[in-house]
């Protein structure tokens, strides 16, 4: 889990001049942070199942910004497919899930979104829904 959206937010936070880590001395954060953006492609290269996460939470990283994730991996040189897989199929297999989520089958929980193009051929769609569905059921819209 390569979390290249929260590098990228301390990243610039610490280029701004803001502490946000515990350890001010450590001279190369920067550069070990902005690194994990060429270690999705090395991962991709080295046939290593990559799954989407964001590690929100610390240092002002907000639990909505997944779909900028899955954005940053194709900018590295995923596909959408692949990009759209490491928060779905990938996901589910890796936490033991596979029989509740991660595809659209008859019989697993529904989770879904909605949205206005095909994320296939824009994955920045995926940052505004049109509706989401919760084990089948729409909480949004």
């Amino acid at each position: 889990m390569p979390t290249v959206i929260a590098a990228d937010i301390v990243s610039r936070q610490l280029q701004e001049g803001r502490q946000v880590l515990a350890n001010p001395l450590d001279r190369n954060v920067v550069a070990r942070l902005e690194s994990r953006f060429t270690n999705v492609t090395e991962f991709l290269h080295s046939g290593v199942s990559i799954v989407a996460g964001t590690d929100a939470g610390p240092a002002h990283v907000t639990f909505d910004l997944l779909a900028r994730e899955l954005e940053r991996y194709v900018a590295a040189g995923l596909t959408a497919q692949h990009a759209l897989k490491s928060a779905t199929t990938e996901a589910a297999s890796m936490l033991g899930l596979e029989s509740q989520v991660g595809r659209v089958r008859p019989g697993l929980w529904a989770d879904l979104i909605f949205t206005s193009a095909d994320p296939l051929q824009d994955i920045t769609t995926l940052q505004t829904p049109l509706g989401v569905l919760k084990r089948g059921l729409l909480i949004a819209h």
